[in-house]
């Protein structure tokens, strides 16, 4: 019972940042065009397939626990390290005084 759970969480994690990651790609898609930037988007679809390798990995046992996390973990740095590539201006605008 508690593989079944651990499957479910995993799957479930991986859904809400592959969607996150798709949405977010789109956005900052958009943006680099605008600005004329490199296309970091795509390595969002990067954080999506070792996100998915990992979920396979983790899923069939072939690695230890820890190594299969551990790719998650840095598909998952990956795309925050893109966000952020993206996005860093917004934070500044949001703490602006008097705004």
């Amino acid at each position: 019972m508690s593989g079944v759970l651990e499957f479910l969480n995993w799957a479930s994690l991986f859904v809400a940042l592959s969607g996150m990651a798709l949405l977010l790609r789109a956005l900052s898609r958009r943006l680099g065009e605008a600005l004329r930037m490199k296309k970091y988007y795509l390595l969002y679809d990067a954080s999506i397939a070792l996100m998915a390798l990992s979920l396979i990995l983790i899923i069939s046992g072939l690695f230890s626990g820890l190594l299969s996390r551990l790719l998650f973990l840095s598909g998952a740095v990956l795309m925050v390290g893109t966000t952020m590539r993206y996005w860093w201006w917004i934070v500044p605008e949001i703490f602006k005084p008097g705004q």
